[in-house]
């Protein structure tokens, strides 16, 4: 199973002072920069937003991005956890906290649908 391998980072140095998101291939430069190739153009991204994408979609269609925080159904239930996607052991997980304040993570393939809360930078 082939996946399109790609990131995200948060631009910020844009001459007209906007902010956004770029997408593309990421490297580190000579002197340590976190760069993202976006249609051409290689963008200085900050180095704590750089994420995965995870191969996932929402129900929107949206793209799923490590560190996105998104509420997932269980496979066969109809019950939903929020949390926060990461990468562990190497699989994607979602990280979410249990009834009783504890904290437990599911591997993605145990979900069936996703909805994105939010971006990691909102």
């Amino acid at each position: 199973m082939e996946r399109e391998i790609k990131f995200r980072g948060w631009f910020q140095q844009d001459f007209r002072g906007a902010e956004f998101w770029v997408y593309g291939l990421y490297y580190i430069d000579d002197v340590g920069n976190s760069i993202i190739t976006h249609g051409g153009t290689h963008c200085t991204v900050l180095d704590d937003t750089v994420s995965q994408y995870t191969g996932l979609h929402d129900k929107f269609g949206k793209e799923i991005y490590e560190g996105d925080v998104i509420k997932a159904r269980i496979k066969n239930k109809d019950e939903w956890h929020e949390g926060v996607v990461k990468f562990n052991r190497s699989s994607w997980v979602i990280f979410h906290e249990t009834e009783d304040g504890r904290f437990r993570q599911r591997r993605t393939s145990n979900y069936r649908e996703y909805i994105k809360l939010k971006d990691e930078q909102e």
